[in-house]
């Protein structure tokens, strides 16, 4: 080895004394505070309230989303905006039928056809019914192709349309 050694070649270990443990501080140590059942009680009944154990929606609720609905211009649309009650009672095949127009319109309107289109089918996005079923056909895939677009309002929108048709399905 390289440190000091003793006569017979066996190193030399030197100890460190311990560190000598913090004086104690003057002020009082902290007393018990004895238990009452009562007080204990009463703080675990307001710690933990039945509200704290409940699962609540994130969706639409005021007190997290504050987010203000774009103001639809229906007058735009290439085609008549239906009530969400009357897209709700259409057939299976006039449901089809009308999810067509909104893709014909979203694959070759004019920009703000395409906006309108977006904003109408946000509004209608926050049933089970309508998000289900145009999570299951085609349309999804033109909304995601759409992304590619350079506008930032038809993004903004597409993430709006797409956040709730994905919010609402089952």
């Amino acid at each position: 080895g390289d440190g000091p050694q003793r006569s017979g070649g066996t190193p030399v270990v030197r100890t460190v004394p311990a560190a000598k443990p913090p004086a104690p501080q003057t002020s009082q140590a902290p007393t018990a505070v004895p238990f009452k059942p009562e007080v204990s009680a009463r703080v675990t009944q307001l710690l933990l309230h039945m509200n704290d154990t409940v699962v609540k929606s994130i969706s639409k609720n005021d007190a997290i989303e504050e987010v203000a609905p774009a103001e639809a211009h229906p007058e735009e649309l290439p085609f008549e905006a239906l009530e969400l009650t009357e897209v709700l009672a259409c057939s299976q095949q006039d449901l089809e039928g009308f999810l067509r127009k909104i893709y014909n319109t979203l694959a070759g309107g004019t920009t703000v056809q395409k906006q309108e289109t977006l904003i109408y089918l946000e509004g209608i996005a926050n049933h089970v019914q309508i998000s289900d079923r145009v999570l299951n056909t085609s349309l999804i895939r033109l909304l995601l192709k759409m992304f590619r677009t350079r506008s930032t309002t038809t993004r903004e929108l597409l993430l709006r349309v797409i956040g709730q048709l994905l919010r609402h399905a089952t």
